[in-house]
C-alpha cells in the first residue's frame, strides 16, 4: 500500500513518520510520502520520500496546462476572499506541480491534512480525478485526533458522523517529540515568498502592530443579557467554504441590527490572532454602546456562566460551550451529532437567538456529548501520542476494522 500524506510542520510529520513505522508492522508493503509547503516539515521526514512545494519559492517553468475556470476559481479562494482578481496562472502550475507527485508515487490512500488551503485543495483536487481513497486528519476537541472519510473543516470538526472502528487495544505508552525549533524559523522566512498563504500570513502578522490594544473585558452585571460570539481567524478561507453567507464584519453589523437592544454582545477574538482583524471592525465595535471585544490570550477561560449562547462559523469552543450548558449557533458546515445548531439562513439565526434568550432551547447531557466524541474521534492528541493513537491511524489509512 502506498500513502501519499500532505501535512504542514515538523510535528505533522513526526507524527506520520510513527504512523508509517506502526503501519509498516501491519502491512511490511506499507510506502509513505510525504509532501509539504513547510521547510520544518520536510527536514523532520527522515527519509527521500518526501517533496517540499516549489510554488513557496519558484514555479514551473515552460510548462503549458489548461484547466477549467472553476476549478482555477477553487484553488485562488484565498484571493478572491481578499477580493483581489485570482492568478489563474499560479493556480495551474500548482496542479502542475503537484499532479507530478502524483504521477511519479501513484498512491493508494491520500490523507490530507484539513482540507480549505489551496495547496490542499490541489491535492484534493488529484486525488479526486485518479479515484484515490481520501481520508482528512485534524486534531479534535478535548485532547482528541480526528481522521475522518468525510472531510474536516479548518477548525477540527467532521463534515458528518463516521463509523466507529473497532480497534485492537494497544499499551497507551507516550511516543515522544521533542522538536527542532530552529526549523520553524526557516517556516518564517517563507512568509516573505511570493505565495498566495504565504503573503496571507505576513499580513496579518503586519495588521497586529498597526492596531490600537482593544478595550479589556468586563464581568457581565446580567447573566441572562450577554451573548457571546467566537470570531473565526481574519479573512479565514473556512469562512467562505463552511459558512454560507456572513464575512467578520457582516456578522457583526447584523448581530448588532438584530439582537435585543437589552443584550450586550461580546465578539472573542481568535487568541491567535488578536489585534488582526480589519480596523473598521474595532472601530464599529468600540462605537457600539452594548458591542463588547475579548481579547483574551489562549488559555484563558471563559466565564461561561456570563452567557445565554453563544455564535461562530465553527470552533474549537464549540466543545467547551456545550459542556457548559451553553447552546451553540453554527454558521458553518459541519456536524456536531445534534449538539449544536445548524444556521444556515438568517432565520434560523433569528429563531435561535429567540429559543435561548428565553431559556426554551435544551441543551445536550454529558452522555450525548460522551456517545458523540467516541463515535467521531480518536483518544489521543498527535503531538503527544500515545501508541494506541498511532496504531488506530495506521490501521484506519489501511481501511480495516
Amino acid at each position: 500500500m502506498r500513502v501519499l500524506v500532505y501535512g504542514y510542520y515538523d510535528d505533522f510529520a513526526n507524527f506520520f513518520l510513527n504512523v508509517r513505522n506502526f503501519h509498516k508492522a501491519i502491512n511490511k508493503e506499507a510506502e509513505y510520502f510525504f509532501i509539504t509547503p513547510n521547510i520544518s516539515g520536510y527536514l523532520t521526514w527522515d527519509d527521500s520520500n518526501k517533496y517540499l512545494i516549489g510554488s513557496k519559492f519558484k514555479f514551473i517553468k515552460n510548462k503549458k496546462s489548461s484547466y477549467e475556470r472553476s476549478i482555477l476559481a477553487d484553488i485562488n479562494a484565498l484571493s478572491i476572499l481578499e477580493g483581489k482578481d485570482a492568478n489563474d496562472t499560479i493556480a495551474q502550475k500548482k496542479l502542475d506541480e503537484i499532479g507530478d507527485v502524483f504521477c511519479k508515487f501513484v498512491p493508494d490512500v491520500v490523507v490530507i491534512s484539513g482540507d480549505s488551503r489551496p495547496n490542499s485543495r490541489v491535492v484534493r483536487f488529484w486525488a479526486d480525478q485518479r479515484n484515490i481513497r481520501m481520508l482528512y486528519f485534524e486534531q479534535g476537541p478535548k485532547g482528541t485526533t480526528l481522521i475522518s472519510p468525510y472531510g474536516v473543516t479548518a477548525n477540527h470538526i467532521a463534515y458528518s458522523i463516521d463509523n466507529e472502528y473497532s480497534m485492537p487495544s494497544v499499551t497507551p505508552d507516550l511516543v515522544t517529540y521533542n522538536p527542532n525549533r530552529w526549523q520553524r524559523y526557516l517556516d518564517v522566512l517563507q512568509m516573505f515568498s511570493s505565495d498566495l498563504e504565504s503573503r496571507f500570513d505576513l499580513a496579518m502578522m503586519l495588521r497586529k502592530k498597526n492596531n490600537k490594544k482593544p478595550m479589556k473585558l468586563t464581568p457581565a452585571k446580567n447573566i441572562k443579557s450577554r451573548l457571546l460570539v467566537v470570531l473565526q481567524v481574519p479573512k479565514d478561507i473556512n469562512s467562505i467554504f463552511h459558512g454560507k453567507f456572513f464575512s467578520i464584519n457582516q456578522l457583526v453589523i447584523y448581530l448588532d441590527k438584530t439582537v435585543p437592544k437589552e443584550v450586550e454582545i461580546v465578539f472573542r477574538e481568535h487568541p491567535m490572532y488578536r489585534g488582526s482583524y480589519d480596523k473598521s471592525l474595532y472601530e464599529y465595535i468600540s462605537n457600539g454602546d452594548r458591542l463588547l471585544l475579548d481579547s483574551a490570550e489562549a488559555g484563558v477561560p471563559v466565564r461561561w456562566g456570563d452567557y445565554f449562547s453563544m455564535i461562530t462559523v465553527n470552533s474549537l469552543m464549540t466543545f467547551e460551550a456545550i459542556d457548559h450548558g451553553v447552546p451553540v449557533a453554527l454558521l458553518g458546515r459541519a456536524c456536531y451529532g445534534g449538539l449544536a445548531s445548524n444556521c444556515e439562513f438568517h432565520n434560523d439565526l433569528k429563531e435561535f437567538l429567540l429559543s435561548t434568550y428565553k431559556k426554551d432551547k435544551s441543551v445536550p447531557d454529558s452522555d450525548e456529548i460522551e456517545r458523540y466524541l467516541k463515535n467521531t474521534f480518536l483518544p489521543g492528541h498527535y503531538r503527544s501520542a500515545t501508541k494506541e493513537l498511532l496504531s488506530n491511524v495506521a490501521y484506519r489509512i489501511e481501511g480495516t476494522k
